[in-house]
């Protein structure tokens, strides 16, 4: 798929009309959480587009999590082949090409080695359509009580799709946006695991 059209779903993104927040819950809402919560051990696959000022790239998605522990692929920008993290609470592996560094934090190494970074101790709630602290969240829900729009830490987080292949349904197209940055996530796939060590028990 070509990048100007993912650039132009970007744009009609950003101009679409958005839910009004609330500081109210539907009735459905906390045991939807719930259930996508639970999901803790889980990967997906898909696609992604990111733009910032003039410059954007897609490429795809894959991203596995265990945990604490997850290792997130991004396939086909940069012209190197894509880049790879792999980490866990307090360490991180950033690889692109044959360079490879090590860091503490996540976000700082990606803003370091990229340019730009994501939140990703809340990314990985979001993509699962839940906010990280719904305390420090603003909320908005659609007609079946789920996430329509999100609010936190700078982001804007507008959730476009849920499937239905999953319990609860997940997210399948979600548009972020934060100081410039504008980044769509399209997930094809959505599989459950089972946890870490199971397997072995």
């Amino acid at each position: 798929m070509r990048a100007g059209f993912w650039f132009a779903l970007l744009l009609m993104t950003a101009c679409a009309s958005r839910p009004p927040l609330t500081v109210s819950y539907p009735e459905q809402w906390h045991a939807h959480a719930r259930s996508a919560l639970d999901w803790r051990d889980w990967e997906l696959q898909g696609r992604v587009a990111l733009r910032m000022e003039d410059e954007g790239w897609h490429g795809g998605l894959y991203w596995r999590q265990q945990g604490d522990a997850y290792q997130i692929r991004i396939s086909g920008p940069f012209g190197q082949g894509g880049i790879r993290l792999d980490g866990e609470r307090g360490r991180v592996r950033f690889q692109q090409g044959e360079h490879i560094t090590r860091a503490t934090d996540a976000q700082a190494l990606m803003q370091q080695e990229l340019g730009w970074s994501l939140p990703l101790e809340g990314l990985d709630h979001w993509v699962r359509g839940v906010p990280r602290r719904p305390d420090q969240a603003r909320l908005a829900f659609d007609a079946e009580g789920r996430l329509a729009r999100l609010e936190e830490a700078g982001w804007v987080v507008d959730y476009q799709g849920y499937g239905e292949d999953t319990v609860p349904p997940l997210p399948t197209r979600i548009a972020l946006e934060h100081a410039g940055l504008r980044l769509r996530l399209v997930v094809d796939q959505w599989q459950r695991l089972a946890p870490a060590g199971a397997a072995d028990e």
